[in-house]
């Protein structure tokens, strides 16, 4: 899975968890809405304070009209939501009125704010006290709502905290395949998140070692045969000497020329994979590319450069990358009779380096079939050139054991443009 792809669809689930989110909020806020509305209405609320001091002092005139004998029992036959009342011989409350004036009473009460406590003297030895709570019913109501507010706002944060923790772990997973298609030798990948997805990583760090070793031996058979092959090439050109027929003499020892140009290009190849295992350093690839195309201009005088002076870094190898900028500069003088270098820095993420030659190009069906190994074109790749076919292949591997791409496109006005993208390093 490339990380466009995975931005896409890890974009698609944010997306439909945001809205899920979004439509319970719309209809909680909504719920809330016409609950508290309700609540706020006047005509609708159970209890408020001139609700309660009318309670208290009909519940007064109540016992007051109550024969002595039966004031206890109606007393304890009250239940009136946020009022307490009981008798007593002595006041229970701060609030004492010996003489009863409902008016005076309902003076002193209304001045009292969230609570109501008062003791009125019915007879010698009997008080009434009246404790009551000016507060609406609703408030259970409101914690609920409160609660449910509280509730919403902790799901969305756990749904978001579930999507980073599942997305995260698979956003590294991809981002590790694509590097293994590059580089081989990238670090394995951390087992980290839901167990689906450690198991995942755990596979893909076991097929990454196995595919590493698989071709470190091809390489290294490669690399046994050909050093292998060196000696007996040696003794046929020494043979081929003495061959009395010139024409004859001199098709062997070109073919056993060429014999010998593959063996170095697979040795190459070699030193390559070899060379992938090393440690990446700050290489400072204006500079390396400045000298290159100096030393080479000097041999075939057609090499221009073009860049900045300034220090543009990437991590890498020094020699690896100089291998594979000669080969590509080399391929343009070759091929296109000289070999015009840019080096674009206007990227903050990455540094382009374009080659571009005046040849006949490439043929389009023919521009990814190139970077095979040992593939040489009817024309521009043929054996007259003394070709092996195997340069762009190693200049690709090392391309992409940075991290980089390359690409290959034919100019309007004639020859092939090479761009090379690497990803550069701050500091």
């Amino acid at each position: 899975m490339k990380n466009d792809d995975f931005q896409i669809m890890n974009s698609k689930i944010v997306g439909r968890v945001i809205f899920f989110m979004l439509i319970i909020m719309v209809v909680t806020h909504l719920i809330v809405f016409v609950a508290y509305s309700d609540l706020n209405n006047d005509d609708n609320k159970k209890v408020n304070k001139d609700l309660m001091v009318q309670q208290v002092l009909h519940l007064i005139q109540v016992v007051l009209t109550t024969p002595d004998k039966d004031r206890q029992s109606v007393i304890t036959a009250v239940n009136v939501p946020n009022i307490s009342i009981s008798m007593t011989p002595e006041p229970a409350h701060s609030l004492v009125f010996r003489e009863i004036s409902l008016w005076d009473i309902l003076e002193k009460i209304t001045k009292q704010d969230e609570r109501i406590h008062l003791s009125v003297r019915l007879q010698e030895g009997q008080w009434l006290n009246i404790q009551a709570m000016i507060v609406s019913r609703s408030w259970i109501i409101q914690m609920f709502l409160l609660s449910l507010e509280v509730m919403l706002a902790l799901a969305v944060l756990f749904y978001f905290w579930s999507i980073n923790r599942f997305t995260a772990p698979v956003k590294r997973f991809a981002q590790a395949a694509e590097r293994l298609g590059k580089d081989l030798h990238s670090s394995a990948l951390i087992e980290a998140g839901p167990p689906v997805v450690r198991e995942a990583v755990r596979a893909m760090n076991t097929m990454q070692d196995r595919i590493r070793d698989m071709v470190r031996d091809r390489t290294l058979m490669l690399a046994a045969i050909s050093h292998d092959l060196r000696t007996p090439i040696t003794r046929l050109k020494l043979r081929a000497q003495f061959i009395e027929d010139d024409i004859l003499r001199d098709k062997t020892i070109s073919d056993l020329d060429e014999m010998g140009a593959m063996i170095s290009e697979i040795l190459s190849l070699s030193k390559e994979e070899n060379s992938a295992q090393a440690q990446k350093t700050k290489v400072d690839l204006a500079s390396l590319l400045a000298a290159l195309c100096e030393d080479l201009d000097d041999v075939h005088n057609a090499v221009t450069y073009n860049g900045p002076q300034a220090r543009l870094l990437v991590m890498g190898r020094s020699l690896s990358l100089k291998r594979a900028f000669n080969n590509l500069i080399e391929n343009a003088v070759k091929y296109g009779h000289k070999a015009a270098v840019t080096l674009d820095d206007a990227d903050p993420r990455y540094i382009y380096v374009i080659i571009e030659d005046e040849g006949d190009g490439i043929p389009e069906d023919e521009m990814e079939a190139v970077f095979s190994p040992f593939y040489r074109g009817d024309k521009s790749r043929s054996r007259a050139t003394g070709g092996t076919g195997l340069g762009l292949a190693v200049t690709k591997d090392s391309i992409n054991s940075h991290l980089g791409s390359i690409e290959l496109a034919n100019r309007e006005e004639g020859g092939l443009r090479v761009t090379v993208k690497l990803p550069r390093q701050k500091g």
